[in-house]
């Protein structure tokens, strides 16, 4: 459950919706499922099913926009390898997840 284990596998010409919806279908999550957009700290983020699952794939998220995240006590966390600002934004997201949400289930893609 660590998110420091992944490299950037994904295709350039994909977007973020594309990356969402192949996410919900490895998740067996049914593609009518209610998908919400939302902004926080000026970075677009996915409610599935309200707290099911939730995604982000901006660029340069860091560990203020995870806590921010968190607070809304998602049950599955999805976010893209490239999009952390850097090593370190990655490892001190893992860590806080790990004890702020220990039932949460942390993808990266």
């Amino acid at each position: 459950r660590t998110l420091t284990n992944f490299k950037d596998n994904i295709k350039e010409d994909r977007t973020d919706k594309d990356l969402l919806y192949q996410v919900l279908l490895d998740l067996a999550v049914p593609i009518s499922a209610k998908v919400e957009e939302q902004q926080i700290k000026k970075k677009t983020i996915y409610k599935v099913n309200e707290n099911f699952l939730i995604a982000c794939f901006d660029e340069d998220i860091d560990l203020e926009l995870v806590k921010e995240i968190a607070k809304l006590n998602p049950l599955r966390l999805v976010f893209k390898d490239s999009s952390f600002k850097d090593d370190s934004a990655k490892v001190n997201a893992a860590e806080f997840l790990k004890h702020k949400l220990p039932g949460c289930i942390v993808r990266v893609i």
